[in-house]
């Protein structure tokens, strides 16, 4: 059922007629997917009480070594610079102990150290990309008979990928840029024994208010520069403004690089530039560079090298007007 209302007793009346989900729009595209998994058995069922944002209120994580102990220790697979920066900072938000690798190769081998207890992975990376890593661990479970929950981080780009996440054999997807209160109920989900291992600082806020969304047409538009993202996990402006410059100084040769892979006809190389940038460009709420970036990474995989070539102009004149806007803005 997807509607705009609906109290305790519509819940329970849906429950009892069979319904299997209840949804308020407007539904988000991967909130729609992983509710049809859900319901076909594909995914596990929402537990009930999986924190929300801020349900712990303000807390610090354990040290490394008490995390890896108790087996509650997180690695994140992901080879872009930004999202790196942004998902070292949410976890550290949420309360949660996390090692970073910058590719699937490189989380196979620390993986191999012991002491995870989730494993959170980019679907597209160099040498050894998130479906592969996924393979290659339950492969390895196989004879051990034990089972690393994988959670996959997906830009949801490309038609079928949440389906090629499960059949990799990955628990659990997440869309990009990652909600902190999505990230902490996945944790909850996966890896229940990390809440227990937080310190609270301080008690729960109270829930601040829904925001009103846009009832225009123009909401549909992605924004050049909508900041709330960032600014939500860095405090202000002016703590965000490192971060984006980082992004900025980052993204722009992975821009260079693309032309050149388009140039060259590298088709591959040219795919995961692409997606590179969509990634960082999502995570730094540069809406509109991520929307052409994402479609030039669909034209190499599904149109051709012509169809993305041509698009490459308005990728570069959408970085341009993000640099632009933070410039203006930070």
């Amino acid at each position: 059922v997807v509607t705009t209302h609906i109290d305790d007793t519509g819940q329970t009346a849906a429950a009892g007629l069979g319904i299997a989900e209840v949804l308020f729009k407007p539904v988000r595209r991967e909130v729609l997917e992983r509710a049809v998994a859900r319901a076909a058995g594909r995914l596990p069922a929402e537990p009930a009480g999986c924190l929300p944002h801020t349900a712990a209120g303000i807390v610090t994580p354990p040290s490394r070594d008490e995390a890896q102990a108790a087996g509650a220790l997180i690695l994140v697979a992901e080879d872009n610079p930004v999202n790196q920066i942004v998902i070292r900072q949410q976890f550290l938000r949420l309360g949660f102990a996390a090692d970073l690798a910058e590719d699937g190769e490189a989380a196979w081998n620390t993986l191999q150290n012991g002491g995870y207890g989730l494993l959170v992975t980019d679907c597209y990376m160099p040498r050894l990309d998130g479906y592969a890593l996924a393979r290659r661990v339950r492969a390895g479970e196989t004879l051990s008979g034990a089972h690393l929950p994988i959670v996959a981080l997906t830009a949801a780009a490309l038609s079928g990928e949440s389906e090629r996440c499960l059949a990799a054999g990955m628990d659990d997807y997440l869309a990009k840029p990652v909600e902190l209160a999505a990230l902490e109920a996945m944790v909850a989900r996966w890896l229940p024994k990390a809440l227990d291992l937080r310190t609270p600082v301080s008690a729960p806020a109270p829930a601040p208010a829904p925001a009103k969304l846009p009832q225009t047409p123009e909401a549909a538009v992605p924004a050049v520069l909508d900041l709330a993202f960032v600014i939500s996990l860095f405090g202000d402006k002016e703590a965000a403004k490192p971060m984006m410059g980082y992004f900025l100084e980052t993204t722009g040769p992975t821009l260079e690089q693309l032309a050149e892979h388009l140039a060259a006809g590298a088709m591959e190389d040219a795919r995961f530039a692409a997606h590179s940038i969509a990634g960082a460009a999502r995570t730094a709420g540069a809406g509109q560079l991520a929307t052409v970036a994402a479609n030039v990474e669909v034209a190499v995989v599904e149109t051709g090298l012509e169809a993305a070539r041509a698009l490459f102009p308005e990728l570069r004149a959408a970085f341009e007007r993000v640099t632009e806007a933070v410039e203006r803005e930070l």
